[in-house]
């Protein structure tokens, strides 16, 4: 099924926004893995959320807010 979204967009434009859900999934990954990693162990060190500059330690919220996902 084709989306008419992307209907009439150049190469360069589609391959633009191909990165950029490429850099999404990759976020997405990354917090659902942490997520899971922290409900398994409850264990900050060795998380991949894990950012000893967060005030909670935990990168989990920020990138939330850059795949701007809401709590409901």
């Amino acid at each position: 099924m084709i989306n008419a979204e992307y209907l009439g967009l150049t190469a360069y434009q589609l391959a633009k926004i191909a990165s950029k859900l490429e850099d999404e999934n990759a976020k997405l990954r990354k917090l659902a893995y942490g997520f899971r990693y922290c409900s398994k162990t409850l264990v900050c060190k060795g998380c991949p959320l894990y950012d000893p500059s967060e005030s909670d330690y935990c990168r989990g919220g920020k990138l939330e807010h850059e795949l701007r996902i809401e709590e409901n």
